[in-house]
């Protein structure tokens, strides 16, 4: 069995091969060619506890427990932490334990890149990250290998916190980092003038309002997995064509979605499923003006395709640790 951590599964699988391969597990969740248990979430004092597994055909079998605590980040330790185990689908020999915490932001800024490349018009030039936190600098290189940006801003509610991520993390990108201010009209110029935004926060109240977001803007969320957590508004959600992994789990979990469909503002069978996208089903951007809205979860599927990619190429590379129990 081969432990891996963070070093190595960015090196067995960078960003730019990442992203193609969630176009894959995005059509298989749609043509339903893998089997994913359906995520299960304990409530704890101070946080979840997310259970999820999938498996499908010479891709093994993946298990993760993922736990977000979000005072975590208060205390300068990571809000999401877990591990993952993948198996032989043929005889059951566990074959890599991974740590989740990368594992998990890694496959979803890849979703996100690859949804952000699909739906955002290709002459987009300025992003906007919001938040700082664990899935942030994934992101950030996932939203900076999608389109060819000139600059994207960063904004978060600590502005040490920011000032710091965006030292460590200037080098890894392509497009020129400025930092958002704290006043009013340093985030409406911000938002205003995206053409790609991406947030991924812990919180349970929308970020931006949705109203000044532009016209053809491509926008993701992936902070709010439960109902009670929103990060866009009813605004956004009225004026943008929805895409979703699954509208199964997205009307289970998405906050805001949820919140809009008994608001009136949307309803599920108006949502475009990503792989639909991908294999000729269903439209993408029709329109320069358009605004698209893709709505991450999260989904076995994206660990089980990026897991079980990740122990091909550590193994070609003899990355990680080999540990027999």
């Amino acid at each position: 069995m081969r432990l891996l951590r963070k070093e190595d599964i960015e090196a067995a699988l960078p960003m730019s091969e990442a992203i193609p391969l969630m176009g894959a597990a995005f059509l298989a969740i749609s043509q339903s060619s893998a089997q994913a248990v359906e995520r299960q979430a304990l409530k704890l004092e101070s946080g979840f506890s997310l259970l999820m597994s999938a498996t499908a055909k010479s891709q093994g079998v993946v298990a993760k427990l993922v736990s977000v605590f979000p005072g975590n980040s208060s205390r300068g330790i990571p809000s999401t932490t877990g591990m993952a185990l993948l198996a032989d689908d043929q005889d059951g020999r566990t074959l890599a334990l991974f740590d989740a915490t990368a594992l998990t932001a890694w496959r979803t800024a890849a979703a996100v890149g690859f949804a952000t490349h699909l739906l955002s018009r290709p002459d987009a030039k300025t992003g906007l990250l919001i938040g700082c936190g664990t899935q942030a600098r994934a992101q950030l290189l996932a939203m900076d290998a999608a389109r060819p940006l000139r600059e994207i801003r960063v904004m978060a509610r600590d502005p040490q916190r920011v000032q710091e991520f965006v030292d460590r993390v200037r080098g890894e990108v392509r497009a020129d980092l400025h930092i958002v201010g704290i006043d009013e009209d340093d985030r409406t110029d911000a938002v205003s003038n995206a053409d790609v935004i991406a947030a991924a926060t812990t919180s349970t109240v929308p970020v931006i309002p949705g109203s000044i977001v532009q016209p053809g803007c491509h926008v993701s969320g992936v902070g709010s997995f439960r109902p009670g957590m929103s990060e866009f508004d009813q605004d956004l959600i009225r004026r943008a064509t929805i895409y979703v992994e699954s509208r199964h789990t997205a009307s289970a979990e998405a906050g805001e979605l949820i919140a809009s469909i008994e608001a009136g503002a949307t309803e599920m069978a108006s949502w475009r499923q990503v792989g639909d996208v991908v294999h000729g089903k269903t439209e993408g951007r029709s329109s320069h003006d358009e605004i698209t809205f893709y709505k991450s979860v999260g989904h076995a599927v994206f660990d089980l395709f990026a897991a079980s990619a990740v122990y091909r190429h550590a193994e070609a590379q003899d990355l990680g640790t080999k540990w027999v129990p």
